[in-house]
């Protein structure tokens, strides 16, 4: 189970599903003749400063890597970021929901079928056979 206002208001969701299909076994399909045209963050500019933006990318990124990687990724990497990081964004990892989100988020990726290893294993072989 995912869950969705994990990252409110926006940015990082998105990478979680990914993440946890993939940890499900799910495969990611490549399309290289896709087209995608895409204006980046359009909608948040209207509505955010690029401070408020930035800050909300760092807390998500953190969030992220704290909820999902269980045994890939260096606990002292997120808490580097998180130390250079506004003290808004340090300031909501001290809050129950969110502790209790990444609890959560960790106890699900720990008892999933594929291990972090393997999920960045099928990517490199798969980035390398290109």
């Amino acid at each position: 189970m995912i869950d969705c206002d994990a990252y409110d208001r926006f940015y990082w969701e998105d990478v979680e599903w990914g993440w946890r299909a993939r940890k499900l076994g799910y495969r990611s399909l490549f399309c290289a003749d896709s087209a995608v045209h895409h204006e980046q963050g359009a909608t948040v500019r209207r509505f955010f400063t690029p401070a408020q933006v930035e800050a909300m990318w760092l807390r998500n990124r953190a969030l992220f890597q704290l909820r999902n990687w269980v045994s890939a990724g260096r606990l002292d990497s997120v808490l580097d970021l998180l130390a250079g990081a506004p003290e808004d964004v340090t300031e909501s990892f001290t809050g129950r929901r969110t502790m209790w989100r990444i609890a959560r988020g960790r106890w699900w990726s720990q008892r999933a079928p594929l291990t972090d290893e393997e999920v960045l294993g099928s990517w490199k072989r798969y980035i390398s056979s290109c």
